[in-house]
């Protein structure tokens, strides 16, 4: 014998087993298809930079929408590294201004959609040079590629969903003077 839960107004009534499940019917899809289907808030930010020195700042991005940015990966490669084993690393919580910053325009991932992301999103060679004031932050995740010279381009997951609630920033960080770098950052926008 089941039960079943009454629909309030529309006589629509929903089924329950005798240990209280919920009988459904249904169709899931990720929470990232969800934002770029429904909500046509979903990005890729594409660039390729070299940095100046090593330890330099080639990328800052900063959430101005009052929803949450979620960050879930990288994806990058490079070529030409140099003798120093090249590394790259994410910082969350920078602060100040940026020095020879060139803006970059997401791409909305929904191709019928006309939204544009809401943030600031900027690479350049040395973000955290000259009279910049790029400081704090707290690195969250540093990809290393011992003797390597050139990696081709792969998808590098983050442990853990980076979720920039409105003013806070993500910047990329750079080791090899010689390499140029090739990013892309996926995200998307979610309450």
């Amino acid at each position: 014998m089941g039960f079943r839960i009454e629909g309030a107004s529309n006589g629509v009534h929903a089924n329950v087993t005798e240990d209280g499940r919920l009988k459904v019917n249904s169709i899931i899809v990720t929470e990232e298809h969800h934002a770029n289907h429904v909500n046509n808030s979903a990005y890729n930010v594409t660039f390729s930079q070299s940095a100046s020195a090593v330890d330099d700042c080639i990328f800052y991005m900063q959430n101005t929408d009052s929803t949450d940015m979620i960050v879930e990966g990288i994806t990058l490669g490079f070529k030409n590294a140099g003798s120093v084993d090249a590394e790259i690393y994410v910082k969350l919580g920078n602060t100040g201004t940026r020095n020879s910053a060139v803006d970059v325009t997401p791409v909305n991932l929904n191709v019928g959609s006309g939204k544009t992301a809401d943030g600031i999103f900027q690479y350049g060679p040395d973000l955290n040079g000259g009279v910049a004031e790029l400081t704090d932050g707290s690195e969250i995740e540093r990809f290393i590629f011992p003797n390597v010279q050139d990696l081709q381009t792969n998808h590098f997951n983050f442990q853990q969903d980076v979720i920039l609630p409105k003013n806070t920033t993500l910047t990329i960080w750079v080791t090899d003077p010689d390499a140029t770098f090739y990013v892309t950052l996926p995200f998307y926008y979610h309450k």
